[in-house]
C-alpha cells in the first residue's frame, strides 16, 4: 500500500537530508504502508551484501552530540544528574517546543527532518498508549505490572527533568508536557541502539558502560527475527570520520520487504518497547520472582524461563535453597522443591487471562488484540513446558527413592491412617 502524500514527503526529505550530511539510503529502497506504520521494500533486485543504509557518526544522536542544544535551550550543565535516557528525551522534546524559525535552531537543532519523520503518536502501540480496556486484557500477566511500573518510572523522570531546568528557562519547562516526554521516551525505546554498535566490532549487546544512540536512516528498517544482516563501521567516503552501515546478507528480489534484526527479543520486550509482537516467538520468556529468607540467599531473585523450560536449572537451585533440609534428606528436599514449583506454576497459569473472542463492537484495536493473543499464548506454553519439566523431575526423584529402598506415604494414605 502506498504512503500518503505527507508521509512520502517526510521520508523523501529525511533521505535527502541524510544524503546532504554524508549518509545514504540505497536508491532502490522504497517505503510502503504495512500493519505497523511503514516498511522498506526493494524496488528492484538487490544482490547479497548490499548496503541498504548508512549514517555518519557525526549525525548519530547521543548524549555527547546533544550537549550544545541542551545548554542552549535548557541552560543545563553536564553534571545535571539526569540519565542518558532523560537527556535524549529532552533533546527530542526541544523540536516540539522550539519553532523552526528560531535563530538558534538552525545551528543547534540539526535533526529536525529526522524528528519530523518519527511515527505519529496516534500510530504508537506500546502499552503506555493502550486504552484502559486494552491494558485490562493483560491483567494477571507480568506485562501488565511492567507497564504500570514503567509509566510510574517515566513520570518520575519527567518530573525530575522539569526540576533540573533553571528558573530563567521556566518558559521552556512550562511547554515540556508529559505527553511530549512520553512520546520522546517511546521513540527512544523503539528506535535506539546500544552505543556498542559504534565500536570497531559492532555489537547489539549492551554493556554497563553503553548508552542509547539514535541512528537516522538506519532505523527506518523494521525488525525480523534471525534476519541475516551485517553491521559495518568504516571510514566515511562522503564526510570526515566514520560511518555505520546496515548490509543485507541475502539477495532480495524486487518487491521483497527489507528488514533489520534487533537481536533475539521476547514478546514482552517487543510489545513494551516497540509496540508489536511475533506469533510463536521462539525467544519468548517469562520472568519468575523467587522469595525466601535472606539467609538462604534466594530473596528477590528473578529467573527468566524460556520455551521448553530453558534456564530452569537456576530456578530449581534457588527454590531448593529455600527448602529446609541437608544432605541426609536430599530426596525429601527434591520432592518438596517439586511441590513448591508445581504450586507456583499452577498459580501463575490460573492468573493468566483466558483467550477469548473480542466483540467487534469493542473499542479494543485489532493490533492490540493480536499482541495480546501472541503474548498470552506464549506465556501459557512456557509455563506448560515448565510444569512438564517439574513432573518429569518428580518422577526421577521417586524412581531414585525406590531404587534406594525409601518409601513415601502419599497424601491419600496419610489421610486414611490419621
Amino acid at each position: 500500500m502506498s504512503l500518503d502524500a505527507k508521509e512520502a514527503i517526510s521520508i523523501r526529505n529525511l533521505i535527502e537530508w541524510l544524503g546532504e550530511n554524508g549518509g545514504a539510503v540505497h536508491p532502490t529502497v522504497v517505503f510502503q504502508k504495512v500493519q505497523y506504520g511503514y516498511s522498506a521494500f526493494a524496488e528492484s533486485d538487490l544482490p547479497a551484501g548490499t548496503v541498504v543504509a548508512s549514517c555518519p557518526f557525526d549525525l548519530v544522536i547521543h548524549v555527547e552530540s546533544i550537549q550544545d542544544a541542551l545548554l542552549g535551550y535548557y541552560s543545563m550543565k553536564a553534571d545535571n544528574g539526569l540519565s542518558e535516557n532523560q537527556l535524549m528525551c529532552l533533546y527530542i522534546c526541544i523540536y516540539w517546543i522550539i519553532p523552526e524559525e528560531d535563530e538558534k535552531a538552525r545551528k543547534l537543532l540539526r535533526h529536525r527532518p529526522y524528528v519530523r519523520n518519527l511515527t505519529p503518536v496516534k500510530s504508537l502501540f506500546t502499552p503506555l498508549y493502550f486504552k484502559d480496556e486494552e491494558l485490562d486484557l493483560f491483567r494477571g500477566t507480568n506485562l501488565f505490572g511492567a507497564t504500570v511500573e514503567r509509566r510510574e518510572i517515566l513520570h518520575n523522570q519527567w518530573k525530575e527533568s522539569l526540576r533540573s531546568i533553571p528558573p530563567e528557562k521556566q518558559h521552556i519547562a512550562e511547554r515540556l508536557t508529559w505527553d511530549f516526554y512520553l512520546a520522546a521516551s517511546t521513540y527512544l525505546s523503539s528506535r535506539a541502539f546500544p552505543s556498542t554498535l559504534l565500536s570497531s566490532e559492532p555489537s547489539l549487546i549492551s554493556t554497563p558502560a553503553s548508552y542509547p544512540v539514535l541512528i537516522p536512516g538506519v532505523d527506518l528498517f523494521n525488525h525480523s527475527r534471525a534476519h541475516p544482516v551485517t553491521w559495518e563501521v568504516s571510514q566515511s567516503r562522503s564526510s570526515p570520520g566514520f560511518s555505520i552501515s546496515l548490509k543485507e546478507n541475502s539477495a532480495a528480489s524486487a518487491g521483497t520487504e527489507l528488514f533489520n534484526n534487533y537481536g533475539p527479543k521476547p514478546n514482552s520486550s517487543l510489545i513494551l518497547g516497540y509496540g508489536f509482537s511475533l506469533e510463536n516467538n521462539p525467544d519468548d520468556t517469562i520472568m519468575l520472582k523467587i522469595g525466601g529468607q535472606p539467609t538462604h540467599g534466594a530473596q528477590g531473585l528473578s529467573h527468566e524461563i524460556g520455551r521448553n523450560a530453558a534456564n530452569v536449572g537456576a530456578l530449581w537451585s534457588s527454590v531448593r535453597a529455600m527448602v529446609e533440609g541437608g544432605p541426609a534428606k536430599d530426596i525429601e528436599t527434591d520432592l518438596q522443591t517439586c511441590e513448591i514449583l508445581t504450586d507456583m506454576v499452577e498459580d501463575l497459569v490460573s492468573r493468566l487471562p483466558q483467550l477469548r473472542a473480542i466483540p467487534e463492537t469493542s473499542k479494543v484495536r485489532q493490533e492490540v488484540i493480536t499482541m495480546w493473543k501472541h503474548y498470552v499464548q506464549g506465556q501459557r506454553e512456557i509455563l506448560a513446558s515448565l510444569l512438564a519439566w517439574v513432573k518429569r523431575r518428580e518422577g526421577e526423584v521417586m524412581q531414585n527413592a525406590e531404587e534406594a529402598g525409601i518409601q513415601f506415604m502419599v497424601e491419600e494414605d496419610a489421610e486414611e491412617n490419621s
